[in-house]
């Protein structure tokens, strides 16, 4: 299965349906980067992540591995965007690329992966596989990282942020955005060496890789 197209066939309707998120989201974000100078928005599907970014950020780079989810990116003067591999390569890359600020870091340096419980072995299910199989490998890449940046004193995370009530969540979803949002914020928060390598959801609770 090609996973540059998986996405590709719906972008206009993905690009209508999918909501802005939170401003607590990235007012968080920003507090986690002292300088603010940039950001990379990794899977940014149409760019929403990447404009609300933009707001504290002095330029934001902007990838998917969908040449038409980037095609109908939203325009923004400090949003760069482009084409590049898959999400799943993602975090390894991101965690690669900030190593070195991250062991200068004075500030509990952690990584936390946005991912899901879709991705969980434990599960059979087989309905949106290539979206399983790739939450289920960057889970593996964080349990990866998180055994060896310990000796770095870098903690590391992949969170599920719950079925959320959104356009494309439906009504029916278990939370609201901002329900989503603090909790995984309260996530990071307690993030340690001592709690390092954990998958779980935004309300801290354990889930089966």
């Amino acid at each position: 299965m090609d996973f540059s197209t998986l996405f590709g066939e719906g972008a206009d309707r993905y690009a209508a349906a999918r909501p802005l998120y939170p401003e607590a989201l990235f007012e968080y974000i920003a507090t986690q980067s002292p300088r603010r100078v940039a950001a990379w928005d990794c899977g940014t599907g149409n760019g929403q992540a990447a404009i609300g970014l933009a707001g504290y950020f002095e330029r934001v780079e902007a990838t998917d591995i969908s040449a038409e989810q980037i095609a109908r990116a939203f325009a923004h003067p400090r949003v760069r965007c482009g084409v590049q591999p898959a999400e799943t390569p993602g975090p390894l890359r991101l965690t690669q690329a900030l190593l070195s600020n991250l062991r200068l870091s004075k500030l509990r340096p952690r990584v936390a992966v946005p991912t899901s419980r879709m991705g969980s072995l434990s599960s059979a299910q087989s309905d949106s596989l290539a979206y399983r199989v790739s939450k289920a490998v960057a889970n593996k890449v964080v349990q990866g990282l998180a055994t060896d940046l310990v000796s770095d004193g870098i903690a590391m995370a992949a969170i599920h942020p719950g079925w959320v009530r959104t356009d494309m969540g439906g009504s029916a979803a278990d939370i609201d955005a901002t329900t989503s949002v603090r909790g995984i914020a309260a996530v990071l928060d307690g993030l340690s060496l001592g709690t390092t390598g954990r998958f779980v959801d935004h309300g801290g609770n354990e889930l089966p890789w």
